[in-house]
């Protein structure tokens, strides 16, 4: 498998070669033994998380039924309950019997697949998102989170990427509760990833609705235009301007002096070192600004 693994790696033509080869059903043969041995599993993960980086063929494949390797045929690749990622979801469902490392990597592995259709479907199906309300949060914004939180934080930010993705976190009943609650937590890194989660949700039409709706989800947004954090600045700001855009009923619920008075001050700030803007991201924050400003000023 680490052969494999090496083999399959940033090379197109060789993971086209194991699609062909049929590698998620071989694999999935072999699972009741992977089950059995920790370093085995570990293997396992590592090739598949390498086989569907930047690989949507392979993604998918990880979804067929499992009728027998050489029985697998074109027609046959159908999402059924015995495919491999059925298999996946099941231990990541309770990764704790596994080391933090081969967890790390089972949840990249997530993450990967999770730009792929018929996977989310998968997951979707599997209710597997309410795994994520189950865990247990410590009390109290100056603890830490677990590492398996951490790694659940990266996977929502990547299933947030897509449009399906935003109205499946939507559709998990406490996740936004749970997600600002979070952003109280001191550790600023986590906060961003948090932040980044929220700020892509409101790029999905279907969703602004429910976000203008809380309160706290636009105080949170507002209130990052005044963070020490010019990437915290910056999410903030794109966020409220994708809630603005081709949506008349926001700027009714955002239209304050609180807000425009955070948005004049953000900008100040930045014109004073306009003419050093040569980042693309500081070039972006200030696109947004003005866009809000503009916006808002209509």
């Amino acid at each position: 498998m680490h052969l494999l693994r090496n083999c399959l790696y940033k090379n197109e033509e060789c993971k086209a070669a194991a699609l062909e080869c049929q590698l998620a059903p071989v694999l999935h043969s072999l699972w009741p033994w992977l089950l059995m041995d920790d370093a085995l599993m570990h293997g396992a993960l590592q090739l598949l998380c390498v086989y569907t980086a930047n690989f949507p063929a392979a993604c998918s494949s990880l979804c067929w039924m499992n009728t027998g390797v050489m029985a697998v045929q074109s027609s046959q690749k159908s999402q059924t309950s015995s495919s491999i990622l059925h298999s996946i979801l099941k231990i990541a469902a309770e990764p704790i019997s596994y080391t933090s490392h081969t967890q790390q990597v089972l949840f990249d592995l997530l993450s990967n697949m999770s730009g792929a259709q018929d996977c989310k479907c998968i997951m979707q199906k599997n209710n597997f998102l309410q795994h994520f309300l189950c865990l247990s949060w410590p009390k109290g914004g100056n603890k830490s989170l677990s590492h398996l939180a951490n790694l659940w934080l990266k996977f929502l930010w990547s299933l947030s990427l897509s449009s399906d993705g935003q109205l499946m976190i939507m559709k998990m009943k406490g996740s936004l509760e749970i997600l600002l609650e979070l952003t109280k937590y001191k550790q600023k890194v986590k906060f961003s990833m948090v932040l980044l989660i929220l700020h892509n949700i409101c790029f999905n039409p279907a969703n602004k609705p429910k976000i203008l709706s809380n309160d706290n989800i636009v105080a949170v947004l507002c209130a990052s235009l005044e963070s020490d954090s010019p990437y915290s600045q910056r999410i903030g700001a794109s966020a409220l301007w994708a809630l603005l855009h081709n949506y008349q009923k926001a700027k009714v619920s955002l239209k304050s002096p609180l807000l425009k008075g955070k948005i004049e001050e953000a900008l100040y700030e930045m014109r004073k070192n306009e003419t050093g803007l040569e980042n693309r991201h500081e070039v972006y924050h200030l696109k947004c600004l003005e866009n809000l400003e503009q916006v808002l000023a209509n």
